[in-house]
């Protein structure tokens, strides 16, 4: 029997709008409060490192992963509907007009992904505010005023400040690309305390394993494995560790801070497409859902029509 369903591009709206303003209070809360302000021990070499500038800016990143992930799932639902047959596929209206499946795959599966990393960021953000790890150029950012005393490296320190910079330091700091002035310095103090866990790692590998297993998971509904897939899939890894290991030379973090925002980037992955997404069934095997309803977020997208 054919399946008819209409679409509401309302309610998509809805769920973008609500999704990110989420994620938005998720940000500008925990800014307002600070992260936790932890002392430091006086021997403790691994935060004393210079100050380089980012080699991947957050918003590059940012831009690149839902540039590639639209791309990728664009021409994936692209080729499937091509290769699809009347009888086989759900016919979707828009008041009275006829929209093509593919477009409406695209949306949901697109907007998934947004779901899916507006979590992962949420946790990450927290995380940093919470745990209040200092970075490995805290000292180098922080420039800790002379009057605490270090009898022995073993001592911890908590009566410090962090003073302004030289106008050498200033040149070194930029705000996405912009040249720092004293005025943006407490954003860096700030910003200096919030080493766990790496954000661009989880972000690239959230990235990776969500188009891979996704990939995966679509075209293995068509019995096409194709061989160039494996090799995507491990191209995309490679990039994210490639991500992830820019932030360790660049100083920005700490190796334990990548290992653990690229194991949550993959669990974030993972639990998008199997259980948000509901792209896989663990039953008999390993079994790829061809039209999987998913998760419903906020507003329903798509409903039946009554009676067909």
């Amino acid at each position: 029997m054919l399946k008819t369903r209409q679409i509401s591009v309302g309610a998509a709206l809805v769920n973008a709008v609500l999704i990110y303003a989420i994620g938005i209070i998720c940000f500008i809360v925990p800014e307002k409060i600070g992260p936790y302000e932890r002392g430091f021990y006086c021997g403790d070499a691994s935060i004393r490192a210079e100050t380089r500038e980012n080699t991947v800016l957050a918003k590059d990143l940012f831009l690149a992963t839902v540039s590639l992930s639209f791309i990728a799932i664009f021409l994936c639902e692209s080729y499937l509907y091509l290769g699809s047959t009347a009888d086989n596929m759900v016919h979707y209206r828009w008041f009275k007009y006829n929209v093509p499946s593919f477009i409406v795959y695209t949306a949901k599966f697109y907007g998934f992904y947004h779901f899916g990393f507006v979590l992962q960021i949420i946790f990450n953000q927290f995380s940093k505010y919470f745990v209040g790890r200092l970075r490995p150029h805290f000292i180098d950012v922080c420039r800790p005023t002379p009057g605490y005393e270090c009898t022995s490296p073993d001592q911890y320190v908590t009566n410090f400040t962090c003073v302004a910079p030289s106008e050498t330091f200033i040149g070194i700091m930029s705000t996405e690309g912009v040249p720092c002035s004293f005025s943006c310095h407490a954003h860096y103090i700030m910003e200096a305390r919030m080493s766990f866990f790496s954000g661009h790692a989880a972000s690239s590998f959230y990235f990776a394993v969500f188009i891979s297993l996704y990939l995966r998971a679509r075209l293995a509904t068509r019995g096409i494995n194709p061989r160039w897939l494996r090799k995507l899939q491990i191209s995309l890894v490679i990039i994210g560790a490639a991500v992830s290991y820019t932030r360790i030379a660049d100083n920005f973090h700490h190796p334990s801070d990548i290992i653990f925002g690229a194991f949550y980037g993959v669990l974030m992955g993972f639990v998008t497409i199997k259980y948000i997404m509901g792209l896989f069934i663990y039953k008999d095997g390993h079994i790829a859902v061809e039209n999987p309803e998913g998760m419903r977020v906020f507003a329903n997208f798509v409903m039946p029509i009554e009676g067909k």
